[in-house]
């Protein structure tokens, strides 16, 4: 059973009564006594007082302290005991007496420690230099304890109290101003002291490492563990420790030293190169000028050589490695027949791939003996150094043991059990009515989980530990679950480390700590690493499809349009042609700069940047867009489209229309699109009072088209999702998703019922705010249809009338951009003046008479000086026409902030590039028609 399946101790006295003993008792030359202070009762000595009852008289000292002496009424009454006086017995003997408040068996007490510095009278004398020695080790109350020692006193500031007479020798005297910290380096100082107050406002353990400056002056590392033994005036009051690891860290400096030189060396040494065909299991060596060895070809290496004699097992298990390209390198020990004895070789292998597969291992053999000797010394000599330190006091771990949960120590051959450390967490392990070790070689394991069990029995069983520290290993650590005094299962580290072995010992020292809020914090970063991760692949599989579909989607059109520009150019006479070409030309490039816009609107969504512009409306402003847009496509494709509008009172609201046409337009072209020749599609809209400010919009777009298969309804708004329909129209997968999303934004939704050759339904609802006022209008309240079979107007084409040699000022620094809009004007007779930035377009409209011009067609982003800036510049100008010429923004800035943008600074208009000439003849011929009437 090993030796770690206990997780707790439970303490049969009090431990701060066991410490005080253990301390006091490792006392030498120094009587301790523990009174109660307010009886006086003694009620502890140690064996130094024990050894010396019959010549001092401690009721006479209490007498002097605590009776009719001055000095001892003025502490009591103070509350101030832990000051030290000089007494001096009836003998003529001098002593020091320290007296200090102490918590002994939950009782308030006070201990006196008494030291005879009777050794200076000694000297004068003549007494013999036996009986000196035996004063001198009696001289201070901490000098049995390792290490520097100090006992202080932590508030706003940290006092030392006290301290042993290596302090002194160590940091020289101090002055009565002196703070605990002045002798840190200036470096360590914030730390120490904060570290120090911060642990003692707690009164946990203090642990840490330093570096302090000595009595010359030189830096000094020391390692510091204090506990807190005591309280005073609400101060914690602690016993620190220094020891010295100044050893310890400068053989870790050498050691550092000595693997980059073993690194720099191996990296400029070559003593052979192999070469390994890893699918022929054929080894080849080169000889090198460094190497006495011959070359070597050996085929069915691994399947022929299984225990070589020139190697360890080990050595020859990480040279497989290499060669089957598991490692890409290992340090190996190899005997050198020449030599006569083994030697330390660095061995690298660099694979080779073949279609996929290793094909080959190339690598060297670096010799690396002289450097890995040294190394293995330094690090030999750094782990007699660190055992040194840790192990050459064992009353330091008396002082320090409230570092552990539990530690214990144990003898593996002798079978005997020592508690160095106890807690209460800890009790269901060690038994109070049977022997330590029987406990532990069987019912311990019980408190094992489950599945820890068998590890624990492998790594922990006595054998197990012989052997491996026998065989050199440091220390064996294992993580276990193990239950605590209260039946839960918590995880603990369990370190086991040899402390002394020969023939007939072998001594151990076990540490147990509760490390369970740690690895509840490190599976919390895995599980938040792992989600992360998965969202890292998540993003990068759906960027790659969305620029697999953005690629398809542009490179479309794209075909289009050079295809059907190639076509036009080789047949330039056939007019018919040529005319058929552009017609598709143009329908791809509005398909182009469709895919354009959805683009932009799903990313500014998804990004949180897509405003929204809260405009009042009335129902039928809302919906005249998507009618005539109904309109049109029903008579293009010769479909019936029937609207349905039922509102009792026609109100004022408030809302984003734009982007609520969006929605209601993307909804009525796929009922156009996917419903064939014929069909029929209706439109429904219906106006619900909610609340006295707030009614829900309630639109249905339902028609008999080819429907949409079940399995695709889920996937319906998802991005660049197509169903798999039998129309063959073409469609970017975004208008769904973006309507959804803008749906969401303004707080309404779409649902959608569908059957596979029935047809489908679209519903939109949107909850919209009322305006305070309403406007009434006289209504029927009754449903009220239109029909598009009885509407046969013709496609309004008057953006082709002339407007009569109209002038306008073209402000366009693009040479491509000019010569399309001034072709198109010109063909209409309207006489085009062109400036290549703000500030011509500003010189010619201040050199040109008033009302020259029927408006200003004005770019954005040009050079010199942009649109912005030259409309405000001619709205400011002293003349009648500055401030009512129509100015036209003509700009690649299309979202509604850059319209809006367009309206603050005093422009009229918003058209987007690609321009589309009907609408901006329609916007000239309106500003011309009002000119001729007024």
């Amino acid at each position: 059973m090993s030796l770690l399946v206990w997780g707790g101790l439970s303490t049969m006295v009090s431990m701060g009564e066991e410490s005080f003993k253990a301390i006091f008792n490792a006392m030498q030359g120094v009587m301790v006594y523990v009174v109660q202070r307010d009886t006086y009762e003694i009620l502890f000595y140690n064996h130094e007082a024990k050894r010396n009852l019959d010549n001092f008289d401690i009721g006479v000292l209490l007498d002097w302290k605590f009776g009719k002496h001055s000095c001892g009424e003025r502490e009591i009454v103070n509350d101030k005991v832990d000051l030290a006086d000089l007494y001096t017995n009836e003998f003529g003997q001098n002593f020091r007496v320290t007296c200090s408040s102490i918590v002994w068996a939950d009782k308030e007490a006070i201990s006196l420690s008494i030291s005879n510095i009777s050794f200076k009278k000694g000297m004068e004398s003549g007494m013999s230099l036996r009986e000196q020695q035996l004063l001198m080790e009696k001289e201070a109350l901490f000098n049995s304890l390792p290490g520097y020692v100090l006992k202080i006193s932590i508030g706003e500031e940290i006092i030392l109290l006290d301290a042993s007479k290596t302090f002194y020798e160590f940091f020289g005297g101090v002055s009565k101003d002196y703070l605990v910290g002045d002798n840190v380096v200036a470096e360590d100082r914030q730390f120490v002291v904060t570290e120090i107050k911060e642990k003692g406002k707690l009164g946990q353990p203090i642990s840490m490492e330093c570096r302090v400056r000595d009595k010359y002056g030189q830096v000094v590392w020391v390692q510091g563990e204090g506990k807190m033994i005591g309280m005073e005036k609400e101060n914690p009051i602690y016993l620190m420790i220094l020891l010295n690891i100044n050893t310890i860290k400068e053989t870790q400096a050498e050691l550092l030293q000595e693997r980059e030189r073993y690194r720099l060396a191996v990296a400029n040494m070559a003593d052979g190169i192999f070469e390994y065909y890893v699918q022929e299991d054929f080894l080849i060596y080169h000889k090198t000028f460094k190497d006495s060895q011959d070359g070597v070809k050996r085929r069915n290496y691994l399947q022929t050589v299984r225990n070589p004699s020139a190697a360890s097992a080990e050595s020859f298990a990480k040279f497989k490695e290499i060669l089957r390209g598991e490692s890409t390198g290992a340090e190996i020990e190899v005997y050198n027949k020449a030599e006569k004895r083994k030697e330390w070789f660095f061995c690298q292998g660099n694979t080779i791939f073949e279609a996929g597969k290793l094909k080959k291992v190339i690598g060297t053999f670096r010799n690396i003996d002289a450097i890995k000797k040294e190394q293995l010394k330094i690090e030999e000599r750094l782990q007699f150094e660190k055992k040194k330190s840790r192990m050459s006091d064992q009353r330091f771990l008396q002082v320090v043991n409230q570092l552990y949960d539990l530690i214990l120590e144990v003898d593996l051959r002798n079978r005997e059990v020592y508690v160095w450390k106890d807690s209460q967490a800890y009790a269901p392990f060690i038994p109070r009515n049977e022997s330590v070790w029987d406990f532990m070689a069987s019912e311990a394991a019980e408190l094992i989980h489950p599945d820890f069990r068998e590890e624990v029995r492998d790594a922990f069983s006595f054998d197990s530990l012989l052997s491996a520290f026998y065989q050199g290993k440091k220390e064996v650590v294992v993580e276990v679950l193990a239950k605590n005094n209260m039946g839960v299962y918590r995880w603990h580290r369990v370190l086991v480390q040899p402390i002394k072995q020969d023939i007939e010992m072998m001594r151990v020292i076990i540490y147990f700590r509760d490390i369970h809020e740690q690895k509840s914090r490190e599976n919390q970063q895995r599980l938040a690493i792992q989600d992360a991760l998965r969202l890292a692949e998540r993003a990068n599989a759906a960027k790659g499809e969305f620029l697999s579909q953005m690629s398809h989607d542009i490179r479309t059109p794209m075909n289009a349009i050079m295809g059907m520009t190639t076509i036009a150019e080789a047949q330039v006479d056939n007019k018919e042609k040529v005319i058929d070409c552009l017609a598709k030309i143009s329908s791809a490039s509005k398909y182009l700069l469709g895919l354009i816009n959805n683009i932009l609107d799903m990313s500014r969504i998804e990004s949180g940047k897509m405003p929204l512009v809260v405009n009042e409306f009335s129902i039928r402003e809302l919906l005249q867009e998507a009618i005539v847009y109904g309109f049109a496509q029903g008579q293009l494709k010769e479909q019936e489209f029937i609207v349905t509008l039922k509102d009792d009172t026609e109100e004022i609201y408030k809302g984003d229309i734009l982007r609520i046409n969006q929605i209601l337009i993307n909804l009525l072209s796929n009922a156009f699109k996917y419903t064939p020749p014929k069909g029929k599609i209706t439109f429904n809209v219906e106006m619900r009072k909610l609340e006295e400010k707030e009614a829900l919009l309630q639109v249905s777009v339902m028609d008999n088209g080819i429907g949409i298969e079940e399995g695709f309804l889920d996937k319906l708004f998802i991005p660049f999702e197509q169903g798999e329909g039998k129309m063959q129209e073409e469609g970017t997968g975004l208008g769904l998703a973006i309507s959804q999303n803008l749906a969401i934004m303004m707080g309404g939704q779409i649902f959608v019922e569908s059957e596979v050759g029935k047809g489908s339904v679209f519903f939109f609802e949107l909850p919209i705010k009322r305006k305070d006022v309403e406007v009434e209008v006289p209504s029927s309240g009754e449903k009220r249809m239109i029909d598009t079979k009885d509407n046969s107007d013709e496609v309004d084409r008057s953006w082709l009338e002339s407007l009569g040699n109209a002038r306008v000022l073209l402000v366009e620094d693009n040479e491509l951009n000019v010569e399309i809009v001034k072709t198109l004007l010109e063909m209409h007779n309207i006489i085009v003046d062109v400036a290549r930035n703000g500030q011509e377009c500003i010189l010619m409209f201040q050199r040109a008479e008033e009302n020259t011009y029927l408006a200003i067609l004005m770019d954005i982003q040009m050079p010199i000086m942009n649109g912005y800036e030259a409309t405000k510049e001619i709205r400011q100008m002293p003349r009648s026409d500055a401030k009512s010429i129509p100015i036209i923004a003509m700009t690649a800035n299309a979202f509604p902030a850059d319209i809006q943008q367009t309206r603050a600074v005093g422009m009229t208009e918003h058209i987007a590039k690609p321009i589309d000439i009907q609408v901006l003849f329609s916007v000239l011929k309106g500003y011309h028609d009002e000119m001729k009437e007024a």
